[in-house]
């Protein structure tokens, strides 16, 4: 068949406060000293859901692998990888600014792929995972289908126990 360069991603969000200060004057929440009034913990599963090996040279350096949200979108608070299917990836995620998270790799071999969680206040829909593969396929969203990482099977419901 034919080479394709592609890279997938599912989203699975739980919110945890949804306007807590309002609806409990006594109630408050911080974070890093920082008072907020919503928390929501957002895990991305992003793969290599193509047939070829993808190097970090693939990606448009203009267009990195990143979470955003809308300069007056939702604050990201914290930002981390909880799993990966091959530790040789060598993924990094650093968080740029309240409203970026800039993820790099090494490699990514056919269905190598990791779980990145996003505390962030406001709501899901508002973040997105954004990034450009040189000569390959916009970023896909397989939130409708269950897919295989690296022989585990994945979707959008059974994304917290992968």
């Amino acid at each position: 068949g034919k080479e394709k360069k592609e890279i997938s991603y599912i989203v699975n969000t739980y919110e945890i406060v949804r306007a807590g200060k309002n609806m409990i004057p006594e109630f408050q929440i911080s974070y890093r000293g920082q008072t907020i009034d919503d928390l929501t913990v957002t895990r991305f599963a992003i793969w290599n859901s193509g047939n070829r090996l993808l190097n970090s040279n693939d990606i448009v350096d203009t267009k990195p692998l990143s979470i955003t949200s809308n300069d007056d979108g939702p604050y990201i608070l914290d930002a981390s990888i909880i799993k990966r299917s091959e530790e040789s990836n060598k993924f990094t995620i650093d968080k740029k600014s309240a409203h970026c998270a800039e993820l790099q790799f090494n490699y990514m071999d056919k269905q190598d792929g990791i779980i990145v969680q996003i505390l962030h206040t406001g709501s899901a829909k508002d973040i997105s995972l954004l990034g450009l593969i040189k000569g390959g396929k916009k970023l896909k969203n397989a939130e409708k289908r269950i897919t295989v990482i690296k022989n585990k099977k994945i979707s959008a419901n059974s994304l917290d126990k992968w």
